[in-house]
């Protein structure tokens, strides 16, 4: 890896650095999607017009270590 194959592990769990090689991974900031998902629910109550979430929403993070 990574010339043959690419592995992206999710949720980046804390073993995926300690292994051989260490895992490519997306984190997943929780507090960080539940903050942002009251905000767009309490949006489109308030402006009930509003609540199309055409708007793109990227959270997770990308943690590049050796499998890709």
């Amino acid at each position: 890896m990574p010339d043959d194959l690419a592995l992206v592990g999710f949720d980046n769990l804390d073993i995926a650095a300690y292994y051989d090689p260490p895992i490519t991974s997306v984190d997943q900031v929780i507090p960080e999607v539940f903050r942002e998902s009251v905000a767009r629910l309490v949006s489109s109550i308030q402006v009930p017009q509003n609540n199309t979430c055409t708007e793109d929403w990227i959270l997770p993070n990308l943690i590049i270590r050796k499998t890709t």
